[in-house]
Order: C-alpha cells, then structure tokens, then sequence
C-alpha cells in the first residue's frame, strides 16, 4: 500500500517559507518526498500588524509581484510556495474584505497553480481566515496540525475560542507536538495524537567526548519567545553565544560575546552547528510558551551535543536527555555542569533518541494516522456571514454599477455644461430643483417603505405581497397627482415662476424620478443588488444616449437635459418593473396597508429634506441673481454634492436592508461609529479634489475658486456620512423612523433657512455654507442618537 499521504496537500501554515526551518517546512518537504502535491500557502496572520511588521509585509509584497506570489527559495520539488495577499482577522472589516474579495481570489491563483477540490488540508491558524479557506477549497480530509498554545497569546483575536473550535469541528484529525496541547485537544476531539515532526537525517552527528564549552548557540526565530535573559547570563559568565535565524523582533540590548547571524538555508544548518560546543533551547516561562516543544528539539539531539534548555512543562518528559534551566540564571551553572559530566555516553544516548524520529518516519506515521482518519462532516454553516461581508457583497455589485451610473450622468452634465453654457444649464437645473420639490408628492416614503418592509419579511409570499401592495397604492397615488398636476397646470406654473413648458417638464420629472425609485427600491429590499445596480446603470445609459441624440439633430434648449433624464428615468422603471415581477409573485393585500402606509406617509420627510437640500440654492440663485450665478453652483454641487448624494444612495441602498434585520442592526452601528470620523476627513478632500478635476474640465466659463472648493468638498462629505447614519434608523422600523426623520427634516430646513439668509447677499458662497450648515446640523443630531442603536 502508497504511503503518500494524498495527491494533493494544501498548507495553511503560519509561517512563511522564509522563515526558521519548522513542523511546517519539515512535514511540506516530506509529504512532497512521498509523491504528493504541496501547496505551501504562507502565513495568513494572527493578530494585529505592529511597526516591526512592515518590511516583512513590504517582503510580502515584493514575493508577491514576483509570478503571481510563487517563490522559491531553497523549495524542495513538489512544493508549490504561494504568498497571501491577506488582511489579519483581527477586526470585522479586515475579515468582510478578506471574505468578498481577497480570499475567493487566493482560491483562484491556487487553482490556477493546480490546486483541485478533494486535497488534504493541513491547518495551522484557528483563525476566521483558515475557516473560509477550508470551506472555499472543498477539501477531502482537514487536519488540524496545533503547534501553539494559542489561548496564551499575549494579543488573540477576540473570537479565538469560536474559531478554533469551528475549526475543530471541521478537523478530521487533530495533531498536537507537546503533551500540554494534547491533553487539552484530546478532549475536545476524539481523534488527537501526539507526535512531533523529528529531525533531518544530516542533522545525525557521532558522539562527542566529554570536553570544554565555551561556545553555544541557539538557531531559530528571534523573537519575544526568546529568554534573553538566559542569554545574557551565559554573556556576562564569559560564554560565547550566537544567535542564528531571521530577527521578528528586536531583542533587548545584550553584552558583548553575543553574535548574530542571519537566516541560512535549512540544509547548511548541520554543518553550520558543527562548530558549538553546546545547543541552547533558552525560551521565557509564559502562557504562551506552555505548550511549545520547540521544533529544533530533535534536531539538537541529533547532533550529539549538550543541550541546555529552559524547563517549560512540555520539555519535562525529556529531561533525562537535557540539561533543564528552571531560570535564567542557571544557565552558567548547567554549561559548567555539561563540561563536567557530559561525554560520549551521554551524546549516544542523545543520537539514538532522535533516530528514531526521522522526520520521515514521522511523516508516514502522520500519513497513516490521517488516512485512516474517519471523515467527519463539515458544518459549512459554523460561522455564518457577518454584516460586513454582506454590505460588501452588496456594495460591490451597487458601487460598479452605480459607477457606471454615474459617469453616464456626469458625462451627460459634463456635455450639458459645455454645450448649453452656464445660463442655459442654470435653467434647466432650475427645472429639476422644482422636480425635486414636486417628487414629494408622489414619491411619499414609498421608496423607504418597501425597502424595509421586503428585507425585514421572513417568507417569499409576504415579499410577494408588500411589493404588489406597496406598488399598486403608489400607482394610484400617482396617478392622482398627475392628474391634479395637469389640471391646475397654470396655477402651478406661475407659483414655480415657470413657463408652462418648463412647468410641464418639471412635473413630468418629478413623476419619472417618483417611479424609479419607488419601483428599484422593492429590487434593493429583496437583496436583489446586482439587478439595483444594472438598472441604475441602464438609467444613466439611457440618458447619455438621449442627450447625445438631441444634440445630433440641432437642440441647444435647456429641454434636452430635462428631457434626456426621463427617458433615463423611465427606461430604468420599465426595467425596475420586468425584474421585480420575474421574481415575485404576490396579489394585492390590504391587511399589510397597516405596515405600509404609516411608514410611507412619514417617510415623505426624508424626501422632503432631500428636496430642501437640492432645490433652496438653485432656486435662491436663480430668483435673486440670475442664471449664470445658477449654472455655476449647479456646476459645483454637482461634482461634490450630487456625486455624493449618489454614493449616499449606494450605501443606503445595502445598508437599510441590512440593518432591517435584528441580529444584524447592532453590529452594523458599531461599524458605522468607528469609521465615521475618518470617513468624514477622507470624504472632504477626496471630494474637494473630484470637483477641483471636474470644474478644470468644464472650462473657463467655470472658474476655479479654493473656497468654494473646500466647502462644497465638505458639504459632500457629510452627505455622505450622514446618509449612512440615516440607514441605520431608517432601517429601525416606526422608532427608528421618527428620529430619521428629525434628522433629515434638520438638514433640509437647516439648508433652505440658510440659504434664505445668506444667498442673497453671497451667491454660491452662501449657498455653500448653507449646505454645511444643514448637513453639519442633521450629522450632529444621530450622532447624539447612535447610542440608542447600539444598545438595541
């Protein structure tokens, strides 16, 4: 019978390659000896990266631009090296973007370097990452190979237990290398064994006679696992100590008579130690260094020589072949003592130990044992998706088609602009700043309500019924205003200070925008977010093509920028409409009217202040200036605050649904608290230089000014963050709601009473403030309100 342990193996390890000779290189060159396939997948992290990380990190990088993060040094043949572009899994958000996107792309360079479904997993970490690795490959057999005490670690994941016991769970066999680890995984798994990796044959030395010790040397990682202290008292007895390996982190100053030396290939180990008198295993007595048997154990053994070591619990069983420090300080006194008694009995003793334990007689035990191995099932469901990795997924899809959405409507205004000139683009914003007060009618809260209503739903028949009933009323009402609309059409006209024409279009528009959103909103409430998405983009498509018709045959009116929007707009709807009834079905109910329609009618705030936000500065600049003072805050608020109010859509249109469900509404505040103040700052100048790059392309009918700039750039930042803030009680059902709309309804006001004092005597610069001003206002007030989202 083959004792190759599998066709393929994957290594989860944590370490990278680089690094000292381990479990992990050792059993990796071994089962590659035996015929399989290895896939060395380096260190995905633990915990949080510290400055003494990064050129570690920056020698990731590197690795990883160098044939798509394969490297070879010192690789044996059959192992397959692949460098991890991974976050640690220390917070929620390193662990949503590692999930959507990092993770499925290592999967996929893996298999583009042959890993297949069916290998043999050998899992290092009890980490969220290990987790979605093992369940995205598909595995055959996991193998839990526990080297460390993790529950001693001076800085875990918060979760470690969780993952680690879902990864027990998931483990058909569990291998441990110190009796303190296997008595604590024995009895959480029935199929634990003990059994360390062993020692290379080079390292196999003849006995040494008994003689003097003057030189010693420990080889392996620098780190804080280190007793320096031990070092430094074989230092000042006057003993020469060399440290051998890669440095992780920087020791404590230590005397003279310490050397170091740097990493070597693991092959020139053998010949290298050939020159110390004595081997040291110096490791500091803590929590985490309980369970270590150190991975050169048998390779110091095999080289004949004096072994002095520190006494942690998991070296005990081998006392009688090691001199044992109980402290630092009795490091002297041992290398006297070895001088003394140590001789060519004792190195036998030493050699014949660890020739017994090849590491690949060790290698084909571990093959037996995880052959044999009954194969448990894997419960894919142990770690269930986090509000992160759902708003990510989400997002990714709303943010590439939203993107593609909104370069459409930015190329549209780009043309607009330069065609039509400030006056004439300032009427035709002057037409959409009345729509986007007229909307308020139809639109109601429509929009928010089946949003919320379908998420929170718990069966496809009740989604099924929300949306036709929630659509079905908003059509009616819709209707009704359009008929009031058209039949007092003068009235309104001379109300508004348009002509009936631009009357007519404004109405037109405000009815077009209403269906859209009511209609796509049903789309972001089923979680449908790639559909959301597409139909945005077929909205900004659509109206490009209009514009771009229109012009073709001659138009230079402010029509065509109108017109070109409600054929985006409708053409959106249509869409919104075939997608939702291909995947509902339902019949009108008017027992959810009870949910509904007090939900919609309140709602209608936050369109309102939507609407206050976009039409005062328009509208004031226009009535108390004149058309090109409108084209050019037009201009400006629509490089900042548009793109903004657009990414504001974007995160509402994941996070409302999201957070409409109960188990995840607390964590999804948390999230939004802690980033809020960052996002803020980088929000106001990424925006400040958006409109800086989109007004030097409008031309010089579009000056350039700092101030308004800066404050454009941070009106649109807040708009940001406060309509994420607004999501989540949005998302809160009736008491949610009333706060939402308090705080919409002061942004809104807050913006129009600004805007009523300060643009008549500063034009756009007023207008801006105003912006801030309201928004500043209505971001102050959740704010104050988060707590009570936290402590739902």
């Amino acid at each position: 019978m083959s004792r190759r342990i599998a066709e393929q193996v994957l290594m989860l390890a944590s370490v990278d390659w680089g690094a000292a000779w381990q479990r992990h290189h050792a059993f990796a060159a071994a089962f590659a000896a035996q015929g399989a396939e290895v896939f060395f997948v380096e260190n995905t992290g633990f915990r949080d990266l510290r400055p003494a990380d990064f050129t570690r990190v920056g020698a990731r990088l590197r690795r990883l631009t160098r044939r798509g993060g394969e490297h070879a040094p010192s690789r044996p043949k059959g192992v397959r090296i692949v460098s991890p572009l991974v976050l640690p899994p220390t917070r929620p958000a390193f662990r949503a973007v590692n999930t959507v996107y990092l993770l499925p792309w290592l999967l996929a360079r893996l298999r583009r370097r042959g890993l297949r479904p069916g290998a043999t997993v050998f899992a290092y970490l009890p980490t969220a990452t290990t987790l979605r690795l093992i369940d995205l490959c598909a595995p055959a057999r996991v193998v839990y190979d526990c080297v460390d005490n993790f529950a001693g670690h001076p800085a875990p994941p918060e979760d470690l237990a969780a993952t680690e016991a879902a990864l027990l769970e998931r483990a058909d066999t569990v291998l441990t290398t110190s009796r303190y680890l296997f008595e604590a995984k024995s009895r959480r798994h029935p199929n634990t064994h003990l059994i360390h990796h062993g020692t290379s044959e080079a390292f196999l030395g003849t006995p040494r006679p008994q003689g003097p010790i003057r030189r010693l040397c420990y080889f392996g990682t620098v780190w804080s696992a280190v007793d320096f202290a031990a070092v430094r008292a074989l230092a000042e007895a006057g003993y020469s100590v060399t440290l051998a390996g890669p440095v992780k982190e920087p020791p404590p100053p230590l005397p003279g008579g310490v050397d170091f030396v740097p990493a070597m290939p693991h092959e020139r180990l053998p010949a290298f130690l050939a020159g110390f008198d004595a081997l040291l295993l110096p490791y500091a007595k803590t929590e985490y260094n309980k369970g270590v048997v150190p991975a050169k154990l048998w390779e110091c053994l095999a080289t004949g020589k004096p072994v002095l070591a520190s006494a942690l619990p998991s070296l005990k069983e081998h006392a009688d072949l090691l001199y044992m420090a109980e402290r630092p300080g009795d490091f002297p006194a041992l290398a006297r003592r070895a001088a003394e008694r140590d001789g060519a009995e004792a190195s036998a003793a030493r050699i014949a130990a660890a020739r017994g334990r090849t590491v690949a007689a060790q290698a084909r035990s571990v093959a037996d044992i995880v052959r044999s191995a009954p194969v448990r099932h894997r419960p894919h469901g142990a770690l269930p998706a986090q509000s992160g990795e759902v708003f990510l997924r989400g997002f990714s899809w709303i943010a590439a088609l939203f993107a593609a959405a909104r370069l459409s409507t930015f190329a549209v205004q780009f043309i607009g602009a330069r065609m039509l000139g400030p006056a004439v683009y300032g009427t035709a914003h002057l037409v959409g700043a009345v729509a986007a007060l007229a909307q308020v009618v139809p639109m109601l809260g429509f929009p928010l309500a089946l949003s919320h209503f379908t998420a929170s739903a718990d069966n496809d028949r009740l989604r099924g019924r929300l949306v036709v009933t929630g659509l079905t009323l908003f059509g009616l009402w819709a209707a009704a205003c359009a008929a009031v609309a058209a039949g007092f059409a003068p009235s309104f006209a001379r109300l508004t200070h348009l002509s009936p024409e631009a009357w007519g279009l404004a109405a037109v528009l405000a009815l077009a925008t209403a269906f859209h959103h009511v209609s796509s909103s049903s789309l972001q409430g089923l979680g449908r977010f790639r559909e959301r998405g597409s139909v945005e983009a077929l909205y900004g498509a659509a109206s490009l093509a209009s514009l771009l018709a229109l012009l073709a045959l001659g138009e230079r009116s402010y029509s065509d920028l109108v017109v070109c929007y409600i054929a985006g707009l409708a053409a959106a709807s249509a869409a919104s409409l075939a997608l939702l009834f291909r995947r509902v079905r339902g019949a009108f109910d008017a027992t959810v009217l009870a949910s509904l329609v007090p939900y919609a009618s309140l709602g209608v705030v936050h369109v309102l202040a939507a609407a206050l936000i976009q039409a005062p500065g328009r509208i004031v600049t226009f009535r108390l200036h004149d058309a090109a003072e409108t084209g050019l805050y037009s201009a400006y608020f629509a490089t900042t605050v548009q793109a903004a109010l657009a990414l504001s859509n974007m995160l509402q249109t994941v996070l409302i649904p999201l957070a409409s469900r109960a188990e995840a509404r607390k964590e999804t505040a948390a999230a939004v608290r802690g980033l809020l103040p960052a996002a803020v700052a980088a929000g106001w100048v990424v925006f400040s230089l958006v409109a800086l790059a989109g007004l030097g392309l409008l031309g010089k009918d579009y000056p350039l000014r700092l101030d308004w700039l800066l404050l454009f750039g941070a009106a649109a930042s807040m708009v940001c963050a406060h309509g994420a803030v607004a999501a989540l009680f949005f998302a809160r059902g009736m008491d949610g709601l009333w706060t939402a709309a308090f705080g919409t309804l002061a942004a809104g006001i807050g913006n129009l009473l600004c805007n009523l004092l300060l643009t008549p005597a500063f034009g756009t610069t007023g207008a801006a403030v105003s912006l801030c001003v309201g928004y500043g206002l209505g971001l102050g007030w959740f704010i104050s309100r988060l707590h009570t989202l936290e402590g739902a």
